[in-house]
């Protein structure tokens, strides 16, 4: 599967955290063309002098103006998220995606089968934005066992929650500024206890505490004070808790690119092409996460239930000596409701299909880079390896 090289990956991450003006809606990647389209509102003058500065030579790239601003329409799903009574009588808010373009909004909503009949007809304007609906149900959130230091992402891990004990995968490593204490960054949604210990492999390491959702309005949360921490991520099977790549850094989504997904129930599956834009998704009433999906392109299942919490990357080849690495995108989140119990890697337990564990070839993930924007406390770590 073709995807974008090193230069021009690292180039456009570059170019999205230099936006302070925040002009940029969003970044696709025309594969068909190998062209680069930036989504732009407002005066594109001077972002078009940077991009054509940072962007290599040959590497070709268009500029398409938007309506609205990205953050008119992110503002305008949050508020229809939030407020019942906003949406016609009968539909209930699942999800909100905002065009590339700023043109229009595409909610995804559940419409109860009791107040069917007496709905109201779906209106073209919400909020004085053009809307589209679909008919969607909630998503559903989605094993590497290792129990020696240090700790890897996309480890299996394992902790309370306010009902039975829950598993996931490990993140990111991040370290804190006022202390230089190293943290890790996983899924919110694995707990909802704060001060909660988590395990590394069910063994007798920590992999830190949980405290709450992290800034961003994504499913990220940072566990505080971990026994141990690495740069490496694991990109072998389920049962493969050797073979890993360096963490060499971090970029921003781009539409039509691919990413891999390294869960430690799934492992490692890639060729996973990324939708043009984030959508804001519930997964119950008020809680709700801005997040990019990604279909997997042979309808491999790519991530599922205790994958969430686990790394999403982009691998990259350095030119001075030809070596891949890791750069970091996202952490593992959700999959569509329903989804089959065919998985990659673990099964799950249990004797009938329902009993099993729950996969799917589309994943939505946490983008890094709405954390990373939204806070000045912490830093993604790398390693030079």
């Amino acid at each position: 599967m073709k995807a974008l090289d090193i230069d021009s990956t690292l180039a456009i991450s570059e170019i999205v955290q230099d936006d302070v003006d925040g002009s940029i809606n969003t970044v696709t990647w025309d594969s068909d063309r190998d062209v680069i389209q930036f989504y732009v509102y407002g005066d594109s003058s001077e972002l078009t002098r940077t991009i054509a500065a940072e962007l290599p030579g040959d590497q070709m790239w268009e500029v398409i103006p938007s309506a609205r601003p990205i953050d008119e329409l992110e503002a305008t799903i949050e508020r229809l998220a939030s407020s019942p009574d906003a949406l016609p009588a009968g539909m209930t808010f699942v999800s909100g995606t905002p065009a590339p373009d700023g043109a229009s909004i595409t909610l995804g909503i559940e419409e109860s089968p009791t107040s069917r009949s007496r709905a109201q007809e779906a209106p073209d304007e919400l909020l004085g934005i053009p809307v589209e609906f679909k008919a969607e149900e909630r998503a559903q959130t989605t094993t590497r066992v290792r129990t020696a230091a240090p700790l890897v992402a996309g480890g299996y891990m394992e902790g309370p929650t306010s009902g039975d004990d829950m598993s996931c995968s490990t993140g990111y490593p991040v370290l804190r500024y006022q202390d230089s204490q190293y943290n890790m960054i996983t899924a919110d949604h694995c707990t909802d206890i704060q001060g909660a210990s988590w395990k590394w492999g069910g063994g007798s390491h920590t992999v830190g505490s949980s405290t709450f959702q992290a800034a961003g309005d994504t499913d990220l949360e940072l566990f505080i004070e971990p026994a141990s921490l690495s740069t490496w991520i694991f990109v072998g099977s389920h049962t493969d808790a050797s073979t890993v790549l360096p963490i060499r850094g971090y970029v921003s989504p781009v539409g039509g690119n691919s990413v891999c997904y390294s869960g430690s129930r799934s492992g490692l599956v890639c060729a996973n092409t990324l939708e043009n834009s984030d959508t804001y998704n519930c997964i119950a009433f008020l809680q709700c996460y801005w997040t990019r999906w990604s279909t997997q392109i042979d309808g491999t299942p790519a991530a599922g239930n205790g994958d969430s919490g686990g790394p999403v990357f982009v691998p990259l080849t350095r030119p001075d000596d030809n070596t891949i690495g890791a750069y970091g995108i996202g952490i593992v989140s959700m999959i569509p409701y329903p989804s089959p119990a065919t998985c990659t890697g673990d099964p799950g337990t249990g004797t009938t299909p329902d009993e099993g564990r729950k996969c799917s070839a589309n994943v939505g993930f946490a983008p890094l880079s709405r954390w990373a924007s939204a806070q000045s406390t912490h830093q993604l770590v790398i390693t030079m390896q």
